[in-house]
């Protein structure tokens, strides 16, 4: 860290130098202004770096090792980069992965040697995250049990005067091929609709429809006229409830 504040300090030097000789009180009064920038700097950086620590508040995490040609992350086995809100504090450009397979969020940290770490995050001071384009929150035990519902992250995909939400999860599978234990991973979603304060669990067209019912009729002709794909629940249940507040 001493050699980074050096850096930072020294590119600071360079940009503030006179471009001419002084002497005197000039060179005094300069002196001076170096003085302080220089201790503006450090002020600024350690700030910084100390803010940026509470990031990296966790425990190394453990990736996933078995012979799969699968990954238990959402979308993406790679790191990818996306925003954190994490005890109370907002992180931006944050590289991350999503295990769906024990619903915990991991960051990629390097420390001062250069050497990476991956760290796992407290599930329980993660308010909520944005990683590909998906915005995640976490729901605590005593939300989840009165809501009837398991506490972890949820990706929210509708937030209008009515919600509409997912649990993510990934299974582990294991099978036999020529002879060695190969594993796959199951992808598995459950939605659910925010309506007046209660949460309905969807499963098709006809339990969106069915809590939405004082407007079947107008849902059942946008259904004939625009719908397309019946096998993509997630933009079924979406449309529906947009379109049904649109004609509210």
């Amino acid at each position: 860290m001493i050699g980074i504040r050096l850096t930072v300090l020294a590119c600071l030097g360079i940009l503030i130098l006179p471009a001419f000789t002084v002497t005197g009180q000039e060179a005094l009064n300069d002196s001076a202004f170096l003085a302080q920038a220089r201790s503006q700097a450090i002020s600024l950086y350690d700030d910084a770096m100390n803010r940026q620590l509470g990031l990296y508040n966790g425990r190394e995490y453990n990736p996933f090792s078995e012979n799969s040609n699968d990954h238990p992350y959402f979308e993406s086995e790679y790191w990818e980069q996306g925003s954190i809100t994490y005890y109370g504090e907002r992180y931006d450009s944050v590289a991350m992965q999503y295990d769906l397979l024990n619903d915990v969020l991991v960051i990629e940290h390097y420390d001062q040697s250069g050497y990476m770490a991956e760290v796992l995050l407290h599930t329980e001071k993660v308010d909520h995250f944005d990683l590909l384009g998906h915005t995640f929150f976490r729901l605590s035990a005593d939300t989840a049990h009165v809501l009837g519902l398991r506490s972890g992250f949820y990706d929210l995909l509708y937030d209008g005067e009515h919600k509409v939400f997912c649990k993510r999860r990934k299974l582990l599978k294991e099978r036999i091929e020529s002879g060695a234990v190969k594993v796959d991973f199951l992808v598995r979603e459950n939605f659910y609709l925010v309506k007046e304060g209660r949460v309905y669990p969807l499963k098709s067209k006809k339990s969106v429809l069915k809590v939405l019912a004082d407007k079947r009729r107008a849902l059942n002709q946008y259904v004939r006229s625009e719908v397309r794909d019946f096998r993509d629940k997630e933009k079924i249940f979406v449309d529906l409830v947009r379109y049904y507040e649109s004609l509210e």
